[in-house]
């Protein structure tokens, strides 16, 4: 194809294609500025609002940390006092020495203990006792469950009827509930 036209019509023509790129460029590059600027807003506003929402907040919490401030310290000073008790209780209960010393001194002859075991000593009402030994006769082990039963140390004496099922050379196991 042969072009008739004049070196500077060509020059022309090109100019004028590349102005009208340039327009079509520069206007579709503004449009898409203004689509995501479009876009964008309601997320910018969204954001502002959560901010000052925040900022809110975050004043109630600073006024509302003394009310904070004295519910814990209220709540550790609960926790303390229970322990307290707890540490009172036990230092009110008999001790293990003194009721070992008691249950010694309830033992008649021919009654020999073997095994003394405490559980639960530490809350008051709740301490158990096993203990385990032999008798000689079955008249001394009845004295011996007898002697338990009228000291005031314990709740409950549990005296398993298999303790006297035999006559001499008793091996028995009481169990003790503790006042």
């Amino acid at each position: 194809m042969i072009n008739l036209l004049p070196y500077e019509d060509k020059k022309e023509v090109e100019r004028e294609g590349l102005r009208r790129f340039l327009i079509v460029a520069v206007f579709s590059l503004s449009s898409v500025f203004l689509v995501c600027i479009l876009l964008m807003m309601p997320v910018y506003i969204f954001s502002y609002q959560e901010s000052l929402n925040l900022k809110r907040e975050e004043d109630l919490l600073k006024q509302g940390t003394t009310a904070e401030k004295i519910t814990e310290v209220t709540n550790e000073i609960k926790k303390i006092n229970a322990e307290l008790s707890i540490i009172e209780s036990s230092a009110k209960s008999v001790s293990n020495l003194e009721i070992f010393k008691k249950i010694l001194s309830l033992t008649p002859d021919g009654i020999k203990i073997n095994s003394l075991s405490f559980a639960g000593q530490g809350v008051p009402g709740q301490g158990k006792m096993s203990l385990q030994g032999r008798a000689g006769t079955r008249e001394s082990l009845l004295g011996f469950q007898k002697n338990l039963n009228d000291s005031d140390l314990f709740k409950k004496v549990d005296f398993p009827i298999s303790n006297i099922l035999k006559k001499n050379d008793i091996d028995f196991v009481i169990n003790l509930d503790l006042k």
